[in-house]
Order: structure tokens, then sequence, then C-alpha cells
């Protein structure tokens, strides 16, 4: 503590009572700003991430897999509701075959946490799949991980458990 009073003692020595508060104005501004900066990108990583993920979704839907190929990562762990693990591949190939169709996915509860180069985001949806030509309504909460590979974001993990009511 006699450090920071001594260093106080020197910087402030000789200034008069105005340039001290245009001193501590000045401080209080940069840290507003220093904090400004942050909270903005910090929101502009969410909505890039909530796009991304809002593209999934969509790609998922109308079955554009050359976009879900580019979201989702090659080293993808999709864990679905009912506790079968698939990799990127396999789950491609479950679409594709047409075994499985989302045909709705209504999102609710999202909450995206960007920490540096990965993301985390969980919140609840409603799945309407057809599955082997049956419609299925399922209510999930989930947990999505992406990380940041190469200046895009892709999919690393889905993790998601069925609810007994939406």
């Amino acid at each position: 503590m006699s450090k920071l009073k001594s260093i106080y003692i020197i910087l402030l020595k000789g200034i008069n009572k105005m340039q001290k508060l245009n001193l501590i104005f000045t401080l209080i501004i940069f840290i507003f700003i220093q904090t400004f900066n942050q909270v903005f990108a910090e929101d502009s990583q969410i909505k890039e991430i909530e796009q991304i993920e809002n593209a999934r979704i969509k790609a998922m839907i109308n079955g554009n897999y050359s976009v879900l190929d580019k979201i989702l990562s090659e080293d993808l762990i999709y864990i679905h509701s009912h506790g079968k693990l698939e990799t990127k591949t396999e789950f491609l190939n479950v679409l594709k075959s047409g075994k499985l169709k989302y045909k709705a996915i209504e999102r609710g509860d999202l909450q995206i946490r960007p920490y540096d180069n990965v993301a985390v985001i969980n919140g609840k949806a409603k799945l309407t799949v057809e599955y082997e030509g049956k419609e299925i309504i399922i209510p999930i909460r989930f947990t999505a991980v992406y990380k940041k590979s190469g200046g895009n974001w892709e999919m690393v993990n889905w993790q998601s458990t069925a609810l007994s009511s939406p």
C-alpha cells in the first residue's frame, strides 16, 4: 500500500485541484470507453454466432447439406435427445438418406456465451421431425458448442435432452 501511496504522491505532486479533477475525469472516461468496447465486441460476437446458428437450423430444415458441411466441424460430436452419438459424417448421412427430416425447430430461452474463440449456446427447443416416415414432436433442452477456426465458427458439439413437456 505504501508503494501506491508513493506513486500517487509523485504523480499528483505539484498539480492543482482542477488538474486533479481533469485527471480523474480522463481516467473515468478511459475506463468507460474500454468497458464499452469490450461489451460492443461481445455483442457483435453474439450476433455473429446467432446468425451461424440460425443458418444451421435453416439448412437442417431445408436439407441444405453444403451449408451444414461448412458449419459442422469435422470433429463434431452430435448427441441426440435419446442418447445416440453421431459424428459429422454419420449425422449428415442420416439426413441425406431421408430417414430423419427436420420439419420445424422452435427455440426459446436462448443464451449465447462467447469466450474468445469458443461459444456455448444453451436453450430450449421444440423439434418437429419425421423419423422413418412418422412425424414426432420432441421438446428438448440443449447445449451447442462452437469454435472459431480459420475465421469461421464451426459447431463442435451438440447435446440435447428430451423434456417431458415443452
